[in-house]
């Protein structure tokens, strides 16, 4: 379930199996290399040095995968077709990206929108995604060029390189680089935060720049930190904000607590160059929010997705103590909470990576920043005990800081390996190689079956594309009927309109308003779809299965 794969008919079952499999050979490596005495062209020296001496300078290497980044996951969509929207949460994303990309925040309630009402979107007071606007922002500059999946393409550059950012603050070279390069491929291309429209990677990089930013605004202040640092809270608000608040408040309150208690000279540096751009940072976002709120539910304090909430799915909660259950809080809580934690580790690490993060954690004692992220991560896990529903992506916040964790287990090993004249270094070079297998395996499960509804969503809409003119196609029956409302806010302009059917009085007046469209009656049932076209006056003038 929680690999969210496109293809019911791909065997998922292989991407465990792989990864136990990659985890095993690894294991037998490490055994190998503890029985050999180091040789240069074991230890991989030049390849080494070739990445140490591509690691710097800094700004170069970020920029350098920052375009990697774009590049692979610009690579994988080229090889397999852009990601096809499956799950309504996508069409609610796709929705609010294309209001962004024309300029507006939301639309007008349209004439018949009982007609057009979508899963997931407000259609009043305003027509717009229930879902806080980080995402649907940055599809929307992919809108802008030309498709949303250039969206994609840059949140996994932006993943890449704020990866490298945050390892180098612990890290020396090349740690950082092969860092970012698995996450590359673990997560920016192999998974589905980027070859679907679902979301992940901006809420991911964000808790990156919160963590990452707290440490640079203490050690190294600077106006350039103190506005990451708002970036990255603004972005957290703005795309999980729930987990986001949750993994905040450890590094937030120790930047406090150090503002406050600083005397002299540092006090007064800290204040200028880090609390006021940062307090600038935030209350812009906070007039920005506050804006796109009042535009959305007509009140700045009301989020769109509570609203949403009240009006269609009464007394529904994500929250765990909203539920009756005849067993204890606990037992409920952590029933849901151990596999939800273990399958996050496998997620961002693997079960290879999972391993060289334990190796990590005595550090935990000596080093307070890697200590502050485990606790905002520790956070993120409790608060999803209480979730009723979960997707890897509602972890996104503290997934920097599991890779930071597990690469610096790896890299302890490394080091002791090599103090004991044994060729470390060719393990992080093969786990980096386990990760690109595993990008492999995953890939071809991210796009859906032919015969899925959303397979059969795109047939059917490039069918009806080709046809000259533009159509209105209803929906006849209520299976599944929300997975093809793939409406574009400028129902005007549109070239297909998916409406639902309404009573014989109310789709009377809808046609009266859409005279010029070509009408078409699409009936989805368990024998597949049936796609007929109708003329006004009633009768079938055409039929396709």
């Amino acid at each position: 379930m929680y690999l969210e794969h496109a293809s019911y008919s791909y065997p998922s079952h292989l991407v465990p199996l792989a990864d136990l499999l990659l985890t095993l050979l690894l294991a037998s490596l490490l055994c190998w290399l503890c029985r050999c005495r180091s040789r240069a062209w074991m230890d991989g020296n030049q390849l080494w040095s070739a990445l140490q001496r591509l690691s710097i300078p800094r700004p170069r290497i970020f920029a350098m995968l920052f375009l990697l980044g774009t590049g692979a996951t610009a690579a994988s969509h080229i090889w397999q077709g852009p990601p096809t929207p499956r799950v309504v949460d996508e069409l609610s994303y796709l929705y609010a990206a294309e209001t962004f990309s024309r300029g507006r925040l939301t639309n007008p309630t349209p004439p018949h929108w009982r007609h057009f009402q979508a899963m997931h979107v407000l259609s009043e007071p305003t027509s717009q995604s229930k879902y806080p606007p980080a995402q649907a922002a940055g599809l929307a500059v992919g809108v802008a060029l030309g498709h949303p999946a250039l969206g994609l393409w840059l949140s996994s550059g932006l993943l890449t390189a704020a990866v490298a950012w945050l390892l180098s603050l612990w890290l020396p070279p090349p740690w950082p680089l092969l860092g970012a390069l698995v996450v590359l491929l673990r997560i920016g291309v192999g998974s589905y935060w980027n070859q679907s429209y679902w979301g992940g990677t901006l809420a991911m990089v964000a808790g990156i720049l919160v963590l990452g930013g707290v440490r640079v605004c203490l050690e190294r202040p600077s106006v350039g930190g103190a506005v990451l640092l708002g970036l990255g809270l603004l972005t957290l608000a703005n795309s999980r904000p729930f987990e986001g608040l949750l993994f905040s408040v450890p590094p937030c309150a120790v930047l406090a607590a150090r503002l406050l208690r600083s005397k002299g000279i540092q006090a007064r540096r800290r204040w200028l160059v880090v609390a006021l751009p940062l307090a600038a940072t935030l209350g812009l976002g906070a007039i920005a929010m506050g804006v796109y709120h009042h535009a959305v539910t007509g009140s700045a304090l009301t989020f769109p997705h509570f609203l949403y909430t009240d009006r269609y799915m009464p007394g529904w909660a994500h929250f765990l103590w909203n539920y009756h259950f005849d067993r204890p809080l606990w037992q409920v809580s952590l029933q849901r909470g151990i596999p939800r934690s273990a399958f996050a580790a496998f997620f961002y690490l693997g079960l290879a990576g999972s391993c060289f993060a334990a190796l990590a954690l005595p550090r935990l004692r000596r080093d307070p920043w890697l200590a502050i992220g485990g606790l905002s991560a520790g956070l993120v896990l409790l608060g999803q005990f209480l979730t009723k529903p979960w997707h890897a992506h509602y972890s996104a916040p503290l997934g920097g800081v599991l890779v930071l964790t597990a690469l610096i287990g790896l890299r302890r090993l490394t080091v002791g390996l090599r103090s004991q004249g044994h060729p470390g270094r060719l393990l992080p070079l093969a786990f980096l190689a386990a990760q690109f297998v595993i990008c492999l395996i995953h890939l071809p499960a991210h796009r859906p079956d032919e015969d899925s509804i959303a397979g059969m969503r795109q047939t059917v809409h490039q069918r009806l594309v080709a046809e000259p003119g533009r159509d209105l196609v209803f929906l006849c029956n209520p299976w599944h009927r929300d997975d093809w409302m793939l409406n574009s806010p400028d129902l005007e302009t549109a070239e297909v309109l998916w409406v639902r059917e309404l009573t014989d009085d109310e789709n009377q007046a809808l046609l009266q308003d859409f005279a010029d469209r070509r009408i078409w009656h699409l009936q989805h049932d368990q024998n597949g779809i049936t796609l007929r076209e109708r003329n006004h006056e009633g009768t079938v003038a055409f039929s396709a299965p």
